[in-house]
């Protein structure tokens, strides 16, 4: 059971227990977040995407960095919405009762997790520089072996 007084850490509790967290947040606020969470895994999705496609050869890094920066935010939103009502209407067929907003809600939190590579991107940047953008990656085989 959870304290009344305690405050509700939803980033901490989806780790633990996303059923009842999604459940208490629906209950609470569904709409709050929801567009920062998209916007943040739009964010973490796109730099992975970035680092996976390796045709980065011809453009310098900061340019390539402000693009997915500026671009990955409104690709965040436009997924979670188009996610959620896909979800919605599908979950329909099968007799889900919840809204759109709800539906929206759930699958933004559950990106929670997706969210968190964002620091440790970061970090690989860090360590890898403009290896991560690139066909050629010694510094990054040199580490594996």
């Amino acid at each position: 059971m959870e304290d009344q007084n305690q405050t509700f850490k939803p980033w901490l509790a989806i780790w633990i227990a996303p059923r009842r967290t999604i459940r208490k947040i629906l209950e609470v606020d569904s709409a709050k977040q929801v567009m920062i969470l998209a916007m943040l895994a739009g964010l973490a999705r796109q730099l992975e995407n970035t680092t996976a496609q390796n045709m980065w050869d011809a453009l310098p890094v900061p340019l390539i960095l402000a693009e997915r920066i500026v671009l990955a935010p409104l690709i965040g939103l436009i997924a979670v919405n188009i996610a959620g009502a896909l979800l919605r209407w599908t979950g329909g067929w099968l007799g889900g009762k919840a809204s759109f907003e709800q539906v929206r809600t759930a699958f933004a939190w559950s990106c929670v997790p997706t969210i968190f590579i964002v620091p440790l991107w970061i970090l690989k940047l860090l360590i890898f520089g403009e290896e991560l953008f690139t066909i050629t990656t010694p510094k990054i085989y040199a580490t594996l072996i």
